[in-house]
């Protein structure tokens, strides 16, 4: 707390780190509802090439890359 300046000052930090943090959050939406309504259209397929829901591969992915790690197995592509 000392590096900070006591409780106070770090009570002010967390306040405006929150209304950066929030700031941002609409912006990114504001900048996501522009994009789609505006530019690309929404076109979205939830298991589609762009979505980031994990497939089957994805899963098998990771096992390999645990066993991997361990030295039970290959490399996984």
């Amino acid at each position: 707390m000392r590096f900070l300046g006591g409780y106070r000052n770090a009570g002010y930090i967390h306040r405006v780190c929150a209304v950066a943090t929030f700031g941002y959050f609409f912006a990114h939406i504001m900048f996501a509802v522009y994009y789609i309504a505006f530019v690309k259209r929404f076109r979205f397929n939830i298991f589609g090439p762009e979505s980031m829901v994990p497939r089957l591969k994805d899963f098998k992915d990771v096992y390999g890359s645990f066993r991997w790690f361990l030295g039970l197995g290959p490399r996984s592509q």
